[in-house]
């Protein structure tokens, strides 16, 4: 009896350590997921006076160098410039003009921002990183993006994996952009395709 007691509670620790183990490899898998972010030098310099604190404190020194000096008719927007009634929105969210990620699996960080022309319209940007190179692709104005009052547009990450619509499926292994236009409801969301970006209809 003793004997059966024994073996009963064996089989009981045995079985339920499996499933400690599972929740534990369910949570790093989670933490894997998440995006890594880039550490972001102590001392940033002084770079573009039009561009806010926020913004030098978030996107490395050197981008906001190559887009003053390669980039002479576009600025860095700042949370201020969105529009006052959209801002329950942007709550949360330090920085909802940009996001960044390894866009094109080469394994270095690239950034997608939105950018204000000379005339103020909001066009929207990736820059590629390639031997610590940004390359900027102008991915085109978004006259949808932006209302009377200022920017109603979301830049978010997409996480990678199998993206689906209506009637057709992707496969986005390393993530990509949403662009989300508030006032109109709608997202729309780019990745890499292994030669450029593209976007995907989801509506």
């Amino acid at each position: 009896m003793n004997k059966l007691f024994i073996l009963i509670a064996i089989i009981s620790i045995a079985g339920c350590t499996p499933k400690e183990d599972r929740r534990s490899n369910s949570q790093v898998m989670s933490n894997t997921d998440d995006i890594k972010e880039v550490k972001v030098p102590d001392k940033i310099k002084e770079i573009h006076k039009e561009v806010h604190k926020q913004a030098e404190e978030a996107l490395p020194d050197n981008l906001l160098k190559f887009i003053e000096d390669s980039l002479t008719d576009y600025a860095v927007p700042t949370r201020e410039d969105y529009a006052p009634n959209l801002l329950s929105f942007i709550e949360g969210l330090s920085y909802p003009y940009f996001c960044m990620n390894d866009f094109d699996g080469n394994g270095e960080t690239d950034y997608s921002l939105l950018l204000w022309s000379d005339n103020k319209e909001l066009f929207f940007f990736i820059f590629i990183t390639m031997n610590n190179i940004y390359h900027p692709i102008n991915m085109g104005n978004l006259p949808m993006g932006i209302t009377d009052s200022g920017i109603a547009t979301v830049l978010e990450n997409k996480r990678g994996g199998t993206w689906t619509a209506i009637d057709t499926a992707i496969q986005a292994p390393y993530g990509g952009i949403s662009v989300k236009l508030l006032e109109e409801s709608r997202t729309r969301s780019y990745y890499w395709d292994g030669a450029q970006f593209v976007r995907f209809f989801a509506d």
